[in-house]
């Protein structure tokens, strides 16, 4: 059963969005609470309410939104205690918020098994002022707490036990603002922090012995982001909201995380501890794309578990992932991006012990990298319901590769450097020269600093027969050439308009 919170957890959140700075205009809290109905149905929600203004106060009560999603049968409603829209005499108005809000959601997984729960949305000492003008306004909010918890879950028709399945994010000591503009688009502009964020996620099987649980944090966190959304979206056809203009990009920072994970079944045991000192994560999505950008700083993690009879302890200077898939159909060629990088990654001697007790390699960090850019031709969009059901189909076909960019590679580890660049160009209309791929033309420098070096220890160490390691030197000379440091290798592998592979100028097909 797979349960999406990412629309509950939207409907959590819903009224957290709209948080702002100081204007000059004044707005009247029917201005406010009219930004937020054209907001929440703009998102695709049905949205009800009784209204009763009594002096400066105007009480919104009975609040209900729904959102149903055809797609996958699924549902989310949210229900809300009364709130107050208090003009403050000053072209300013004051947001009343109850201090829970009780959420319920339902619908089916894909595997056709009905689920539904409920939560709550916790707001401690929460204070919002909106002011501006009716179609540009700004709120600004702060709250000592805001969490989101979860309070039942029921799958198949069982209500798990309270202590069975457990979920509560938290944010401390925040502070937020919004900027709205409503014109053929609603933009908004974005910057929270928050001192800290905390998690604890924990599920017992109902009729297993199986056990998960994960707490942990982050401390000193901050938010930019912009977006720019349709009047009116259908929740359905991500696709057309991109078509119309959707677009949204924001960057969560951190000063420091750590995480604790625990799980066991049937005896078997896992724990593992995570650390950084520092890091920032990107998602953007527009009609140009879907972006993420992940980096992480003085990275640890120690881990036990019942297969191993010593602790697991590894590090990193930095981690890093980043991807730009493009997701909408288009002639045009589009850009992507692949790339990631284990930076100085250091291991325990525990378990350089298993393989090499007599310290005979190097065990100097090592580093990974690797970039790649390229283009393609989209033949389907991502996010089209339809065009999913059609990928799905034998055969399909949702893009052309037409060029591919290695930027950096490197591998440095054990004492042996690999490094390259390359670049390579594609003729999807010749299918034939390479058994149904699209024909590449380019090539690709690498260079291999020691290496033989490297297959000495090995053998010496009888982890690599010599006749294997024979074979290995015999692949390095086809394809390599001697390079002007001591044990270094060069190879360019070109592929020409003919078809032909090249190894340094040597036709070897």
């Amino acid at each position: 059963m797979t349960i999406d919170f990412s629309r509950v957890s939207t409907a959590a959140l819903i009224a957290g969005c709209f948080a702002g700075t100081s204007a000059y205009a004044d707005v009247t809290a029917q201005d406010v609470w009219q930004d937020w109905q054209s907001y929440i149905a703009g998102s695709g929600y049905e949205i009800t309410a009784t209204e009763n203004m009594s002096g400066n106060t105007l009480t919104v009560s009975d609040i209900s939104m729904s959102l149903a999603m055809e797609a996958d049968n699924s549902a989310v409603s949210v229900t809300m205690g009364d709130l107050e829209f208090v003009e403050n005499g000053d072209g300013t108005v004051s947001v009343v918020m109850p201090e829970t809000v009780p959420i319920a959601f339902s619908g089916t997984g894909e595997d056709g098994t009905p689920f539904s729960g409920k939560l709550d949305y916790v707001q401690d000492g929460f204070e919002m002022v909106a002011s501006g003008e009716p179609d540009n306004m700004d709120y600004a909010y702060t709250a000592d707490r805001l969490a989101v918890i979860m309070t039942e879950i029921t799958a198949n028709g069982q209500t798990l036990p309270a202590d069975a399945a457990k979920m509560e994010v938290a944010l401390a000591d925040i502070t937020g603002s919004t900027q709205m503009e409503v014109g053929d688009l609603r933009a908004y502009e974005q910057t929270m922090s928050a001192n800290t964020l905390t998690y604890d996620f924990a599920f017992t099987g109902p009729e297993t012995s199986e056990q998960f649980n994960m707490t942990g944090g982050s401390q000193d966190l901050s938010f930019d982001g912009t977006a720019s959304m349709p009047l009116e979206m259908d929740p359905d056809n991500m696709d057309a909201s991109l078509r119309e203009g959707f677009a949204a990009d924001g960057t969560f920072s951190y000063a420091g995380g750590s995480t604790q994970l625990n799980f066991a079944a049937e005896g078997d045991e896992f724990a593992m501890q995570t650390g950084s000192e520092s890091g920032s994560a990107r998602f953007g999505l527009s009609q140009s794309g879907l972006i993420y950008d992940i980096t992480q700083a003085v990275v640890s993690a120690d881990i036990t578990t019942s297969d191993l009879p010593f602790p697991v302890a590894l590090n990193m200077a930095e981690a890093a992932i980043n991807l730009l898939i493009p997701v909408s159909q288009d002639e045009a060629e589009q850009d992507f991006a692949l790339g990631m990088k284990m930076g100085d990654f250091t291991m325990s001697d525990a378990i350089w012990n298993l393989f090499d007790p007599g310290t005979q390699l190097p065990r100097d960090p090592a580093t990974i990298e690797l970039d790649l850019t390229g283009k393609a031709t989209m033949l389907m969009s991502l996010m089209d319901p339809a065009s999913a059901e059609a990928m799905e189909q034998p055969g399909a076909e949702p893009a052309q590769l037409n060029a591919l960019t290695l930027r950096n590679l490197l591998v440095s580890a054990v004492g042996a450097r690999l490094t390259g660049t390359g670049d390579f160009t594609f003729d999807n209309s010749d299918t034939e020269t390479f058994d149904g791929l699209p024909k590449p033309t380019g090539a690709v420098d690498l260079q291999l600093v020691g290496g033989n070096g490297l297959l000495d220890k090995l053998v010496a160490m009888g982890l690599l027969p010599e006749d294997q390691a024979m074979g290995a030197r015999m692949m390095m000379g086809l394809f390599a050439v001697p390079g002007d440091g001591e044990d270094t290798l060069n190879s360019k592998i070109e592929i020409n308009e003919e078809g032909h592979i090249l190894a340094n100028g040597q036709r070897i097909q």
